[in-house]
């Protein structure tokens, strides 16, 4: 795809470029991407990605030394964001490519998939020993290990409410054609929802021997590491990355592209807004790791 092919439709091309997908500026897909930017200090950081291609800006921009400098293809808008989106819902509706090519399913040996349950008829891989129960619901793009369980009314591969909003403050929903991986030996519970991908280079990765607990949300492009446990009624936003060996209590949030190390524990209702190191126990709204927590608290208490 060439900027040039949609001059007009929503921006004004600068200078052409190919790309491949979009993305956003932090994305490093592999293939040649275009972002959006509406500030000079995230255009610096686009013009040293070397896999975006192609740079969506407002005029104001368009001649920054560094950028012109990059050979990246450049258009122009009053709305970066609101253009990239449009654009990405454009693709997302008419073009094949853009979407990716879903094969037929693959069902493996010994699997349990209850007559209720609606499965997409393509694009779907299920290994050995899978159990699917009532009313589940899975979408196109995605892959379940062996020996996991997927609990009543559950939906994998879901889009969730990703929204942005148009020049005149009107909400419109942002599509989602990215893929969904369940790894081996993991239980998700019932009436949980786990989201595909936003772009089709993102992948939300649920690993090994992973149990996400009732009625839990699990966002877009989200990575959980094996061996962790997701309490009931959780939300992991979008783009977030936890380690192996994670707890979250009941009731816990995690918010969107966060980093939460390896055998971290998040208490019963926590809202974490900030990374979490390795190993530490965070407490709070917002949370903070959980000793300091206590120290504030008996202080409270104490007054």
């Amino acid at each position: 795809m060439k900027l040039s092919d949609y001059e007009g439709k929503f921006f004004r091309v600068i200078k052409d470029g190919r790309f491949n997908v979009l993305g956003y500026p932090h994305d490093e897909p592999g293939i040649p991407y275009i972002c959006f930017v509406e500030s000079k200090r995230y255009l610096k950081y686009c013009c040293r990605n070397k896999d975006i291609s192609c740079i969506i800006c407002k005029e104001e921009l368009s001649d920054d030394e560094m950028l012109q400098e990059s050979k990246k293809g450049i258009a122009i808008c009053k709305y970066p964001r609101i253009a990239f989106y449009h654009m990405h819902n454009y693709l997302a509706d008419h073009c094949d490519d853009y979407r990716g090519k879903f094969e037929d399913n693959v069902v493996g040996r010994d699997c349990s998939i209850h007559p209720t349950a609606i499965v997409a008829d393509k694009g779907v891989r299920i290994g050995n020993n899978v159990t699917i129960e009532e009313y589940v619901v899975i979408r196109q793009g995605v892959t379940i290990g062996n020996n996991s369980v997927i609990r009543t009314g559950a939906i994998i591969g879901g889009e969730n409410q990703l929204v942005s909003y148009d020049e005149d403050c009107k909400a419109f929903h942002v599509h989602q054609v990215g893929r969904t991986y369940i790894g081996n030996s993991v239980e998700i519970s019932y009436y949980t929802m786990v989201a595909r991908g936003v772009f089709l280079h993102e992948t939300t990765w649920i690993d090994d021997n992973v149990c996400i607990e009732m009625g839990s949300m699990v966002g877009h492009n989200v990575k959980i590491g094996c061996n962790s446990w997701i309490g009931p009624n959780c939300q992991i936003c979008g783009n977030t990355n936890l380690g192996e060996n994670v707890r979250m209590a009941p009731g816990a949030i995690v918010s969107n592209r966060l980093k939460i190390g390896n055998n971290s524990n998040i208490t019963i209702g926590s809202v974490v807004v900030d990374n979490v190191t390795e190993g530490k126990k965070m407490t709070g709204n917002f949370a903070i790791e959980h000793s300091q927590y206590l120290k504030w608290h008996m202080k409270k208490l104490r007054n």
